[in-house]
């Protein structure tokens, strides 16, 4: 999954039709375990975009805060760089998919 680095990137990445941004870290145990679900949902849908955004990276983190982000794995829906659906945050395997079946 691609990553954006700066607040720009992101805005283009959310621009798109749909759009599921993973705010993740490097250290985080539930994001490293959420990972493969995400591939099989990225596999599953191709039409959708994913993008991670490092939570540490100092770039990011002003934004990821802005945007609500207080725990991890968080996960942001967008569609035509407006808000989709409502985040998710944590290891929520079926309500990911839901919200990804939404787009």
């Amino acid at each position: 999954m691609p990553s954006v680095t700066t607040p720009a990137e992101l805005r283009e990445a959310t621009a798109g039709p749909a759009t599921v941004v993973d705010f993740y870290a490097p250290w985080c145990g539930k994001c490293q375990q959420i990972g493969p679900h995400v591939e099989k949902l990225m596999d599953a849908h191709p039409n959708v975009r994913f993008v991670k955004v490092d939570v540490d990276d100092p770039a990011m983190a002003p934004l990821a805060k802005e945007m609500g982000v207080s725990a991890l794995p968080a996960f942001h829906f967008f569609k035509s760089g407006e808000s989709a659906a409502a985040p998710i945050t944590g290891y929520k395997k079926q309500a990911l998919e839901n919200a990804v079946k939404g787009l």
